[in-house]
């Protein structure tokens, strides 16, 4: 009797050892449960958090921007969001705070570049039954990838070079001229795709040769130019704000002429969309030093595709030169930097680009439809792309000079960030 009592004990212990551990371990489960609810929680607070600040400060530059918190923008003091339910209990809160100002934000993921483009610090909290996830991240304005696939000059079809020499890198799929008194130097690299390209001479620049299988193929862009030709109240295009300056004509449907030495600001963060650009002798459109946001010409073709799908060019069927910078005349970057002004040529069949005697451009072109000349000391810094690019005595000297801040050409910022930086903080000190 004794030994069946102790049994009975004994299995009695061991029941209650188990269903103790049973328990502890069903009290681990739901918390562990609930930890990963708040942190999916949180996560989605980060998510939220970086979508809503896109959407109310999409449009607004960066001295606007930086020294604001959302969603408190009234105050110095970043305030958290009212809660939010992700269902089944769970709730996130987050703030948004300009990088450095409120806390200490995780680092960048990845170098940021260009350094001046848009970042903000987000914080968020997720909550699930007494759980709690703390979460940062680092956000960075998303402009998309460079246009440019180097920052060089690409004739799809040729390039010829009489005379005149080009700084940097140049790539083709096509004919490479290079005539007397010319040279591709520093560093001189040769870029040629396809199987269809040809040098002549024929054993000019062999050294520096970077021969892909695969041709360059370039964007028209089409959507960018539907975009701009739109009104300013729907659209992007600012024609209207230079159409009464001193030295500004504008005939028939925003064929656009500048009177000789005449001068024109154009503003950042704007897109100009004409049909054709005539610049008379000296005549200058001038980009101001302090601009942050890129100047973006647009010169639209009736060869542009339109209903259903694009808003239509409404240019008329012009032939010949439809952008035509005469002696003297050009863009006067004053920022240095090619990326803040950028000239799209939609071109088509006998629609081509010529800068004459000394015209001047510090920029982008990107013309992969049309025929681009440079003649008598007009120069190029930055990049181009184009169908054909002839450049014509510039008496040995640097007709076209590569910079690789071409590279900041992207996409107009469209307000949305991505994440470029991550970390888990503990919910009792913060971040």
């Amino acid at each position: 009797m004794v030994a069946v009592m102790g049994v009975l004990l004994v299995t009695a212990i061991l029941g209650f050892a188990v269903a103790a551990a049973a328990d502890r371990t069903n009290a681990g489960t739901i918390r562990d449960a609930n930890g990963k609810r708040a942190l999916a929680a949180a996560d989605a607070g980060l998510n939220a958090g970086r979508f809503r600040i896109g959407k109310t400060y999409g449009s607004a530059n960066a001295t606007i921007n930086d020294g604001k918190c959302f969603p408190d923008t009234g105050s110095a003091t970043c305030a958290w969001s009212a809660p939010e339910s992700v269902g089944n209990g769970a709730t996130f809160r987050y703030w948004v705070s300009p990088v450095g100002a409120v806390s200490s934000c995780v680092g960048a993921a990845t170098p940021v570049s260009p350094a001046t483009l848009r970042q903000r610090c987000v914080i968020a909290e997720g909550e699930a039954n007494g759980a709690r996830r703390l979460l940062q991240a680092r956000i960075v304005e998303n402009r998309g990838a460079p246009i440019f696939p180097f920052p060089g000059m690409i004739g799809l079809d040729r390039i010829s070079l009489n005379q005149s020499d080009a700084v940097g890198s140049v790539g083709t799929n096509g004919q490479l001229l290079i005539g007397p008194n010319s040279d591709i130097r520093d560093p001189g690299t040769i870029r040629l795709g396809g199987s269809g390209w040809s040098v002549n001479p024929s054993n000019y620049g062999t050294p520096n040769r970077a021969v892909s299988p695969d041709p360059f193929v370039l964007d028209y862009y089409t959507e960018w130019y539907s975009e701009s030709v739109r009104a300013p109240a729907t659209g992007t295009n600012q024609i209207g704000t230079i159409s009464s300056a001193p030295g500004v004509s504008i005939t028939g449907a925003r064929q656009v002429a500048i009177a000789p030495s005449s001068t024109v600001t154009l503003t950042g963060g704007r897109d100009y969309n004409f049909c054709s650009l005539v610049m008379n002798s000296d005549g200058q459109f001038v980009v101001p030093a302090g601009t942050t946001e890129p100047v973006r010409v647009f010169i639209d073709s009736s060869n542009r595709p339109g209903n259903p799908n694009y808003v239509p060019s409404g240019c008329p069927n012009l032939t010949g030169n439809v952008v035509d910078l005469r002696n003297g005349a050009g863009f006067v970057n004053n920022t240095g930097k090619p990326s803040m002004l950028q000239l799209f040529v939609y071109g088509g069949p006998n629609q081509n680009i010529v800068f004459d005697a000394s015209a001047e451009f510090t920029g982008t072109i990107w013309a992969p439809q049309s025929k681009i000349v440079f003649n008598a000391g007009a120069t190029v810094t930055g990049a181009i792309a184009a169908r054909d690019i002839e450049f014509n005595q510039n008496g040995g000297d640097a007709g076209f000079t590569g910079d690789p801040e071409a590279n900041n050409a992207t996409g107009r910022w469209d307000g949305s960030y991505t994440r470029n930086g991550w970390r888990e903080c503990p919910p009792s000190a913060g971040c």
